[in-house]
């Protein structure tokens, strides 16, 4: 046998071209076509919702309708921030405080030391 070097160099026989064979109808329970889900229906989780119908907000000037990449007035300064956990006092205050308390509020709190220390660490006598 000889290889052929391809459809071009066949020969023409004039006969009509071999169509393919017709479509035959399967065995079994047809199935239903699913149908046409909605926009805001997911195709793959049922269970989770779409943010179609949301309106965003801006983080940079907290208007809506539009995000931080797409804002009009990209220069407005975030807001100042409040430093997190206990407010500490001032130093002013606490020399004040004890000024016009005198030498009683001295005098009450060394006693409230010593019994502390007597107790010990977690407050336990021993």
């Amino acid at each position: 046998m000889r290889p052929v070097q391809g459809m071009k160099l066949w020969r023409r026989l004039g006969r009509l071209p071999v169509l393919p064979p017709p479509p035959r109808n399967k065995k079994g329970k047809p199935h239903d076509h699913a149908r046409k889900k909605a926009p805001h229906e997911s195709s793959s989780n049922p269970y989770k919702l779409t943010r179609h119908g949301r309106v965003g907000t801006c983080s940079n000037c907290k208007k809506e309708g539009h995000n931080k990449t797409r804002c009009p007035d990209p220069s407005v300064p975030p807001p100042p921030k409040r430093p997190r956990g206990r407010p500490k006092k001032n130093q002013g205050e606490s020399s004040q405080g004890g000024a016009s308390q005198g030498g009683d509020s001295q005098a009450g709190s060394s006693q409230v030391g010593a019994s502390q220390s007597s107790q010990g660490r977690f407050g336990f006598s021993s």
